[in-house]
């Protein structure tokens, strides 16, 4: 197993000239750079934050269950922030995340604690509509979504639109000088997975390997090609391909990987974003309703099971910079929000 390693060479926009004293959870050290990336942000942005993660409970009284570990004590009042990341869904019949959620988030406002929620992904909910309600209805008016579609899964408790929160090192981003091209082809596919299914209609197990086999086979015999893991375990079902493989420790690794290749082909959405981000051309095969974000800036997202040509990757489009200036602009003012919202709790 690989193990990722965290770096503060990336620098962000810091927002505000006083950070709030808050709990902040992210889903970062599971194997998931997206993840450690958008921690890095948020750690960038709240330097006096604790980090909070979910683990297995020690206590007897709670023993074999999950709870939330290295926050402040309970009466310290202090606010508890869900930063970025896919974080609740209920679209497979084990939905125990999403209850455990519920614990997590009544828990704390039992105690008194705020809960607040930005640049949060959500949906599809399909199963447990009742523990869905009671935290959305926690995190009414603190809620701060990160496309189009999560508008509508948490549209009864009217939360405001932001973005991804890694859109916040967008200027970082365009700024940073770009590696010497190295790959023709940079090729970042996940391994399948069966929830798939419950959200783009005709995805399959044999569909998804269908068009992955039809979009390799089309790459040219002299063409350079590697295969990008950005999460631990998503080549398992790539290891008989001949291409080179490239497992980079941190975002800033895998960034340079991305740069320094002409084309990027993925099926994990931060890939995506940081490639549409630093003038990579870019296309996306999409699983889940969180890629539209990518078709804000006009980048190609194949919905479903398509035939897809590298020919198509080649003639891709690269990320039309004045609508990701627009996505940065809604999220700063989103930050400005949230900010403001934690120094009144405060």
């Amino acid at each position: 197993m690989v193990t990722r390693k965290s770096t503060k060479s990336i620098v962000v926009v810091d927002a505000t000239d006083t950070n709030p004293n808050i709990d902040l959870f992210t889903w970062a050290g599971n194997g998931n750079l997206g993840d450690d990336w958008i921690l890095e942000v948020g750690s960038r942005i709240f330097p006096n934050s604790r980090v909070v993660k979910e683990a297995w409970c020690k206590y007897p009284w709670h023993w074999g269950t999950r709870c939330l570990v290295g926050m402040h004590s309970q009466d310290s009042k202090k606010p508890i922030l869900l930063w970025g990341g896919g974080w609740l869904a209920s679209d497979q019949k084990q939905y125990r995340t999403l209850r455990r959620w519920k614990r997590h988030v009544l828990r704390a406002k039992a105690s008194g604690r705020e809960v607040f929620g930005f640049g949060l992904g959500l949906g599809p909910f399909t199963y447990d509509l009742a523990s869905k309600a009671a935290v959305l209805n926690a995190l009414n008016g603190k809620l701060w979504v990160r496309s189009a579609s999560d508008l509508i899964d948490s549209a009864e408790v009217n939360p405001t639109y932001a973005s991804d929160c890694t859109l916040l090192e967008l200027n970082n981003l365009v700024a940073k000088p770009k590696t010497q091209k190295v790959w023709d082809y940079l090729i970042c596919l996940p391994e399948y997975s069966s929830h798939w299914e419950n959200q783009i209609d005709g995805l399959s197990n044999e569909k998804y390997f269908a068009t992955v086999d039809l979009l390799m086979s089309s790459i040219p015999p002299n063409a350079k090609v590697a295969f990008l893991e950005s999460v631990t375990g998503d080549l398992t079902d790539w290891q008989s391909n001949s291409y080179q493989v490239l497992r980079p420790e941190s975002p800033e690794e895998m960034r340079e990987n991305i740069t320094s290749a002409t084309c990027v082909v993925t099926a994990r959405l931060h890939p995506g974003l940081m490639a549409a981000m630093s003038g990579s051309r870019v296309i996306a095969i999409a699983y889940h309703h969180k890629f539209n974000i990518l078709e804000e800036f006009e980048i190609p997202v194949i919905w479903g099971v398509k035939n897809l040509d590298i020919a198509d990757v080649k003639n891709s489009a690269k990320a039309n910079p004045a609508k990701l200036q627009i996505a940065l602009r809604r999220i700063e003012e989103g930050l400005e929000g949230l900010i403001t919202a934690l120094k009144t709790n405060d």
